[in-house]
């Protein structure tokens, strides 16, 4: 649940959250405009329709941003929720608990009804707990899908793309064309996996469909050791994320060639809608501390600071101006 203190409002327009809205839309419609009749499925990278940690180290960001980029589209969208079965296993009712809490939100902002899919289940590990979220979900007249577990995912593409794995998984009907693929999985592999499942059993029944990622973080076409990065990192807790994300995209590059001759699509459209990148850095430093304050034995924070400092000192940034 978000809180005040979650957000910060500043006076200034230091991103420009409009222009960054109507540029994320655009190249979601640009996309479904190339092949009119053919599906995309579109991963949601990182949280769904509210973002407290953009909204701070993006001031101005508005912090249901992806709600207005949906909003006008809705009539075309279909959304697919990921979660992992080994989640299930470990706190059903947790599991049980944030999944309604997430899915009841979409309703609300969008008027969509999601559809459940579990990932990485194995059948043979406690099934009947996965079965139980199931029926539960289902009693609440959710449509509720199954994918298994992979265990070479995503490196053996010729095994994963054969019968032997994604042929098993549920392939999931869908009317519309565009498909929002959401989760809180952070390493984004069962909402990537669902997307490319998808895709292998829509080709299967001779349905096109392609896949693309929507995200705001990491900002690529910023250096690694910018603030910004540094302080995404902090937050998901990785330090080795954005290593971690270009293997991830590799891998699934790989896939999409194999199925369909082409490369997977990114649309982040945050770094040109940054206007002071001074106040950027200066407020995702300030995030860096109240992450510090909140867990002071956060991990690894003094290298993040060192390579912060350095940042700052080739830029000479003024890190005592105050944001309004």
């Amino acid at each position: 649940m978000i809180t005040p203190s979650d957000v910060i409002l500043y006076k200034k327009k230091w991103f420009d959250w409009q222009e960054y809205i109507k540029r994320q839309r655009e190249a979601i419609i640009n996309k479904l405009s190339i092949f009119k009749n053919w599906k995309l499925y579109l991963e949601i990278d990182g949280k769904f329709l509210q973002d407290p940690h953009a909204a701070r180290t993006l001031p101005w960001y508005i912090i249901d941003s992806q709600k207005h980029i949906f909003a006008p589209l809705k009539e075309q969208i279909e959304i697919l929720f990921c979660l992992d079965a080994n989640d299930i296993l470990t706190e059903k009712e947790h599991s049980i608990n944030s999944t309604n809490s997430i899915i009841k939100r979409v309703e609300i902002e969008l008027w969509i009804k999601p559809q459940i899919v579990i990932n990485n289940i194995d059948i043979q590990q406690d099934f009947d707990k996965v079965l139980e979220f199931e029926q539960e979900f289902q009693r609440r007249n959710y449509k509720v899908r199954e994918k298994y577990k992979i265990i070479w995912y995503p490196h053996n593409t010729k095994n994963i793309l054969s019968d032997n794995w994604f042929w098993w998984d549920d392939h999931i009907p869908l009317s519309n064309n565009l498909i929002l693929v959401i989760g809180q999985d952070k390493e984004n592999k069962n909402k990537t996996s669902t997307c490319l499942a998808q895709i292998y059993n829509d080709k299967q029944i001779w349905l096109e469909s392609w896949y693309a990622k929507l995200s705001t973080f990491p900002i690529t076409k910023l250096e690694d050791s910018h603030p910004i990065n540094l302080a995404y990192q902090i937050a998901i807790g990785d330090q080795n994320i954005l290593e971690n994300n270009n293997e991830n995209t590799k891998n699934t590059e790989n896939l999409l060639e194999k199925l369909w001759g082409s490369k997977a699509n990114e649309i982040n459209e945050t770094y040109s809608c940054i206007t002071n990148d001074e106040i950027i850095s200066i407020a995702s430093y300030q995030e860096i501390q109240r992450r510090k304050d909140r867990n002071p034995d956060l991990e690894n924070y003094d290298k993040y600071i060192n390579i912060f400092q350095e940042y700052v000192q080739k830029k000479w940034y003024d890190l005592e101006q105050k944001i309004d």
